[in-house]
């Protein structure tokens, strides 16, 4: 199988074990990946692209049975605000064509739908300076991470 990832969004892969007694998803098996710096798996099957490029994730049983997929890392299309924004007024944002987002240090607020059916969006990060953050500031966009900075 093949799928698609970003640079430094974590994905989650998952493999099925089966043994005569039961099934198991993601025990049992040790990930590998075929050049860690394009990606990177852990124990748990968790995969982050590092750079552009193809790789192959190979999940192995003890048993010694294996199943691989090809993934192709890409670079995302950051938005760049500016490190001066204090507040992300409502709406400021919305329906725009980009797959990240990382608001500055020292914005305080992000309104309403601020972010609202941004389609494409993946990932946000936020930081702890962020004190008001409307509840449908990412409304309609879908699949997004959303790392809150607490500290």
């Amino acid at each position: 199988e093949s799928v698609s990832a970003r640079v430094g969004i974590p994905a989650q892969l998952t493999a099925n074990v089966t043994t005569r007694e039961q099934s198991f998803v993601n025990r049992l098996v040790a990930f590998t990946s075929s050049d860690e710096t394009i990606a990177t798996v852990d124990e748990n099957g968790v995969m982050t692209g590092l750079k552009p490029g193809v790789v192959t994730i190979t999940a192995t049983a003890a048993s010694g049975a294996s199943a691989s997929c090809t993934v192709t890392v890409a670079e995302m299309a950051f938005a760049n605000l500016p490190a001066s924004l204090k507040t992300i007024e409502a709406e400021a944002f919305a329906g725009a064509d980009f797959e990240a987002v990382l608001i500055p240090d020292g914005c305080e607020a992000i309104g309403s739908r601020a972010f609202a059916d941004c389609k494409s969006l993946l990932y946000v990060r936020i930081p702890a300076s962020v004190t008001s953050l409307a509840d449908d500031a990412f409304a309609g966009c879908g699949l997004v991470t959303v790392d809150r900075i607490t500290e």
